[in-house]
């Protein structure tokens, strides 16, 4: 089953993350999906990204937010695309990622934006979707 719900942070037009068409393996030991992200000028469409674990994720970003401090990160250990979303104590957000892409020729990605807590509601809700309908839950 793939999600329909995207997985996502937009703080503007330039600036957001977007994990979509996630899945999960049939053996459970990680998830598929593609990765959009803007930062500036600066912009991926449609990356593959494959990462371990959703619900850590998504309760590292609670936990984050609910003590107004904390990091949440997202990836697969044995690959260097991430994505990471540090809340600090000032309720500033700052979001930061890794993108790398070895054929045909190597290209990377180095990103970072910022926003302050009150955009992480929406991203909170959207994984709680996507938990729903990759739990079969629509």
């Amino acid at each position: 089953m793939i999600a329909t719900t995207p997985v996502a942070l937009r703080v503007s037009p330039q600036d957001f993350i977007e994990i979509s068409a996630i899945k999960k393996f049939g053996d459970g030991s990680g998830y598929t999906s593609s990765l959009t992200v803007g930062s500036g000028r600066f912009s991926c469409s449609a990356h593959p990204f494959y990462f371990d674990d959703l619900e850590a994720f998504a309760k590292d970003i609670a936990t984050a937010y609910d003590r107004v401090k904390g990091k949440a990160w997202i990836g697969n250990r044995y690959e260097k695309d991430f994505v990471e979303i540090e809340v600090r104590s000032d309720g500033h957000v700052l979001v930061t990622g890794f993108i790398v892409e070895y054929e045909p020729d190597r290209k990377e990605l180095r990103f970072a934006f910022g926003c302050d807590q009150t955009f992480l509601p929406e991203l909170l809700r959207s994984l709680s979707q996507v938990a729903k309908e990759l739990d079969g839950k629509k």
